[in-house]
Protein backbone atom coordinates (compact mmCIF):
# COMPACT_ATOMS: atom_id res chain seq x y z
CA UNK A 1 0.00 0.00 0.00
CA UNK A 2 1.40 3.70 -0.88
CA UNK A 3 0.45 6.55 1.12
CA UNK A 4 -0.22 10.22 -0.82
CA UNK A 5 -0.02 12.21 2.31
CA UNK A 6 2.06 12.06 5.32
CA UNK A 7 -0.91 12.24 8.22
CA UNK A 8 -1.47 8.78 6.43
CA UNK A 9 2.21 7.38 6.58
CA UNK A 10 2.29 9.22 10.38
CA UNK A 11 -0.76 6.67 10.98
CA UNK A 12 0.99 3.97 9.63
CA UNK A 13 3.99 4.05 11.78
CA UNK A 14 2.49 5.32 14.76
CA UNK A 15 -0.14 2.38 14.65
CA UNK A 16 -2.42 1.43 17.09
CA UNK A 17 -1.47 0.62 20.58
CA UNK A 18 -4.30 -1.53 21.69
CA UNK A 19 -4.19 -3.84 18.56
CA UNK A 20 -0.04 -3.70 18.79
CA UNK A 21 0.59 -2.23 15.24
CA UNK A 22 3.25 -0.29 13.46
CA UNK A 23 5.91 1.14 15.92
CA UNK A 24 3.71 -0.51 18.65
CA UNK A 25 4.04 -3.90 17.21
CA UNK A 26 7.47 -3.68 19.15
CA UNK A 27 5.74 -4.45 22.40
CA UNK A 28 5.09 -8.10 21.01
CA UNK A 29 8.93 -9.06 21.28
CA UNK A 30 10.39 -10.12 24.76
CA UNK A 31 12.76 -7.24 23.64
CA UNK A 32 14.60 -4.43 21.39
CA UNK A 33 17.43 -2.12 22.11
CA UNK A 34 17.08 0.20 18.96
CA UNK A 35 14.29 1.90 17.07
CA UNK A 36 15.39 3.93 13.68
CA UNK A 37 12.56 6.22 11.95
CA UNK A 38 13.82 7.48 8.64
CA UNK A 39 11.83 10.69 6.87
CA UNK A 40 8.60 9.17 6.59
CA UNK A 41 7.89 8.88 2.38
CA UNK A 42 5.14 9.52 0.22
CA UNK A 43 3.77 9.14 -3.44
CA UNK A 44 1.80 11.44 -5.76
CA UNK A 45 -0.88 8.64 -5.92
CA UNK A 46 -1.92 5.53 -4.52
CA UNK A 47 -0.32 3.28 -6.92
CA UNK A 48 2.98 5.05 -7.13
CA UNK A 49 5.91 3.88 -5.20
CA UNK A 50 6.85 6.60 -2.33
CA UNK A 51 9.71 8.58 -2.75
CA UNK A 52 9.48 11.86 -1.57
CA UNK A 53 10.94 12.01 1.72
CA UNK A 54 8.65 13.99 4.69
CA UNK A 55 9.80 15.23 8.40
CA UNK A 56 8.63 12.89 10.75
CA UNK A 57 5.83 14.76 12.72
CA UNK A 58 6.59 15.53 16.75
CA UNK A 59 3.55 13.07 17.71
CA UNK A 60 5.47 10.30 15.97
CA UNK A 61 8.91 11.39 17.69
CA UNK A 62 6.43 11.57 21.38
CA UNK A 63 4.98 8.09 20.40
CA UNK A 64 8.25 6.49 19.56
CA UNK A 65 9.96 8.16 22.27
CA UNK A 66 7.62 7.07 24.95
CA UNK A 67 7.87 3.30 23.78
CA UNK A 68 11.89 3.15 24.09
CA UNK A 69 11.48 4.57 27.25
CA UNK A 70 9.26 2.31 28.26
CA UNK A 71 11.04 -0.55 26.74
CA UNK A 72 14.54 0.91 27.83
CA UNK A 73 15.76 1.02 24.00
CA UNK A 74 17.55 3.76 22.29
CA UNK A 75 15.75 6.05 19.65
CA UNK A 76 17.63 7.27 16.16
CA UNK A 77 15.17 10.02 14.03
CA UNK A 78 16.13 12.20 10.98
CA UNK A 79 16.14 15.98 12.09
CA UNK A 80 13.69 17.79 10.70
CA UNK A 81 14.48 19.29 7.60
CA UNK A 82 14.48 23.10 8.54
CA UNK A 83 16.71 22.82 11.69
CA UNK A 84 20.34 24.41 11.51
CA UNK A 85 22.31 23.73 14.19
CA UNK A 86 21.04 27.30 15.79
CA UNK A 87 17.75 25.63 16.11
CA UNK A 88 18.41 22.01 17.17
CA UNK A 89 19.87 23.42 20.18
CA UNK A 90 17.33 26.37 20.89
CA UNK A 91 14.55 23.57 20.00
CA UNK A 92 16.19 20.54 21.08
CA UNK A 93 13.98 17.36 20.67
CA UNK A 94 10.68 17.94 22.83
CA UNK A 95 12.70 17.17 26.06
CA UNK A 96 12.88 13.56 25.75
CA UNK A 97 15.74 13.01 27.13
CA UNK A 98 18.83 11.38 26.69
CA UNK A 99 17.66 8.13 25.31
CA UNK A 100 17.24 9.89 21.35
CA UNK A 101 19.64 10.69 18.75
CA UNK A 102 18.99 13.14 15.70
CA UNK A 103 21.10 13.02 12.71
CA UNK A 104 21.64 16.22 11.31
CA UNK A 105 22.11 17.25 8.58
CA UNK A 106 19.55 15.00 7.07
CA UNK A 107 22.06 12.74 4.73
CA UNK A 108 21.81 13.60 0.76
CA UNK A 109 22.76 11.94 -1.95
CA UNK A 110 25.81 14.12 -2.64
CA UNK A 111 26.56 14.13 0.77
CA UNK A 112 27.01 10.27 0.70
CA UNK A 113 28.83 10.09 -2.43
CA UNK A 114 31.55 12.68 -0.95
CA UNK A 115 31.35 10.78 2.14
CA UNK A 116 32.01 7.24 -0.03
CA UNK A 117 34.69 8.69 -1.72
CA UNK A 118 36.71 9.97 1.02
CA UNK A 119 36.42 7.12 2.53
CA UNK A 120 38.05 5.26 -0.94
CA UNK A 121 40.82 7.21 -0.88
CA UNK A 122 41.38 6.81 2.91
CA UNK A 123 41.50 3.15 2.25
CA UNK A 124 43.46 2.97 -1.02
CA UNK A 125 45.69 5.04 1.21
CA UNK A 126 46.02 2.53 4.00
Amino acid sequence: MSTTTVNAAALEVSGDAAAKTGINALRKTDIFNLLVIPPLTTSATANDTPTTPNDVPMSIWTSAATLCKEQRAFLVVDAPSDWTIAKAVTDGVGGMGAMIATVSPRPTPARLRAEARRLQRWYSSA
